[in-house]
């Protein structure tokens, strides 16, 4: 992987590679109640105009979604949830934990 893939995938949580967007959920989903300063967290606010912009983008055939979580701001996960059901791009979403 080159060096700017690694840095955009530890900043963003993001990867687009000949036409798939590669996206992460890690640790909790953070919404309208932070978590621990320690714990690792995907804010929603980030996750939602992501998606939004990938439905817009000419570029972009599918998404992949890789999901390790424990759970956190189930509001916030549901409208995630929602938000990826509601895409027209082919999308796959892989649960690791």
């Amino acid at each position: 992987m080159k060096d700017n893939e690694t840095k955009e995938i530890e900043q963003f949580g993001q990867l687009q590679e000949n036409g798939i967007l590669i996206m992460t959920i890690v640790g909790e989903i953070e919404g309208h109640q932070l978590s621990a300063q320690n714990a690792k967290t995907t804010k929603y606010e980030h996750m939602i105009p992501l998606l939004a912009k990938a439905e817009q983008d000419q570029s972009i055939k599918g998404i992949l979604i890789l999901i390790n979580t424990i759970g956190g701001d189930v509001e916030c996960g549901l409208a995630i949830a929602e938000l990826i059901a509601s895409l027209g791009k082919p999308t796959v979403s892989l649960v690791l934990g």
